[in-house]
């Protein structure tokens, strides 16, 4: 019989730069790992890239509350890197010093996306560019492996990008294939991509290093305001609180317990509420908790 045990949960801190309102928060809602952008610790720094010294002071504050500086988001894969060599090597040069001093300052995971610009429609020509963006990981997992720091990768939903579904991000993973080369999981775009939740949680396995928690509505709710109407009409979605979309959460967590995923969930994109993002956030958390206590493998 398999035991049940609940989901550690990160968070994006709700405050910004500022630090202590952030440990508040955490400390009052019993979170314990963070996420913060490079760009949160860099300052004015050069390049936008934090020295070890600003990861190690930023990782220590928080821990002395208990709290785990645990990923760090760098800036976006451009798709100009991917076309132009020279911006290649730049950007490459800062996802390297970002990756290194990481690893100098023990913190395990760098959190990044890949541009979301339109990918080409020729398919000779989108095919080209994919295997630059293999050839740009190739590059990327060398470093992250000599620092051990495990890189995990956020993938679209829309066809038009060029990472957007289980097929283009498990060719990224399988291609450049190493335990530091992993991905971002997230709820809501592998379900409006049109993978099935479950499978792709299967077929991941401990490529998982991270995970999102969202949920999404793409059909228009029973009498909706114009103003949600727009708003899905413009994006093809909307962002509701978990539980209130059309994602099957208990699924979605079981499959997570029976893969043995021991890495945490950070919720996403969630609605603020009375425009206080902070109070959606913990919501989010107090929601996500009474559900996840109750989902065995």
């Amino acid at each position: 019989m398999k035991t049940n045990y609940t989901l550690d949960m990160g968070i994006f801190p709700p405050f910004g730069n500022d630090h202590d309102r952030n440990i508040a928060f955490c400390l009052d809602t019993e979170v314990y790992y963070v996420a913060l952008g490079s760009g949160q610790i860099a300052g004015q720094s050069p390049k936008g890239i934090p020295s070890t010294t600003q990861f190690v002071a930023v990782k220590e504050k928080y821990l002395e509350s208990g709290i785990r500086l645990q990923a760090i988001t760098p800036p976006r894969i451009t798709f100009e890197a991917l076309a132009d060599k020279s911006v290649w090597s730049a950007e490459m040069d800062v996802q390297k010093s970002i990756i290194k001093n990481m690893g100098e300052a023990g913190i395990p995971l760098l959190h990044i996306y890949v541009s979301g610009v339109q990918a080409p429609t020729d398919e000779s020509e989108r095919e080209t560019y994919m295997k630059r963006l293999v050839d740009y990981y190739r590059e990327l997992i060398d470093a992250a492996e000599e620092a051990t720091v495990k890189v995990s990768t956020h993938h679209y939903h829309r066809p038009d990008r060029l990472l957007w579904n289980y097929e283009t991000m498990n060719r990224v993973l399988s291609e450049v294939d190493s335990p530091y080369n992993g991905v971002t999981f997230c709820f809501g775009k592998s379900y409006m991509a049109g993978d099935d939740i479950e499978t792709d949680i299967h077929s991941y396995k401990e490529k998982i290093i991270m995970v999102h928690l969202r949920d999404v509505q793409t059909r228009l709710p029973v009498g909706a305001s114009r103003e949600v109407e727009k708003r899905l009409a413009e994006i093809g979605y909307l962002e509701v609180q978990p539980g209130r979309g059309e994602i099957d959460l208990v699924v979605a967590v079981r499959a997570l317990k029976e893969i043995g995923y021991k890495g945490q969930i950070y919720p996403e994109h969630y609605p603020a509420i009375a425009g206080d993002h902070a109070a959606g956030l913990a919501w989010v958390i107090g929601h996500f908790r009474a559900l996840d206590s109750l989902i065995s493998p």
